[in-house]
């Protein structure tokens, strides 16, 4: 399922490579990143999450799902980014 990264202090979240702090830490994401997440089976305080070519553990705490008005948000501020730049050349 479609998981959007929120921590609370705005910063980066940890992807570890076991479901536990002292997980070997694989990576970052960026806060406000989607990612694509399942429930781990062992411990339901993590998630199997798969970024960039990875795949490893994070704390569910800092996942939420993905709403239709989040999706709705980016494409629409992908819609204008491209207008812009279309305006832009038109000049």
């Amino acid at each position: 399922m479609k998981m959007l990264v929120k921590t609370s202090n705005s910063g980066p979240l940890n992807m570890r490579d076991k479901p536990s702090k002292s997980g070997g830490l694989l990576g970052t994401i960026p806060n406000g990143t989607e990612v694509d997440a399942t429930t781990c089976a062992s411990d339901t305080k993590w998630m199997v999450v798969a970024y960039k070519g990875n795949t490893g553990y994070c704390m569910a705490d800092f996942l939420v799902p993905v709403s239709d008005k989040e999706k709705l948000r980016k494409v629409y501020e992908s819609l204008k980014l491209t207008l812009s730049l279309i305006e832009e050349v038109l000049e």
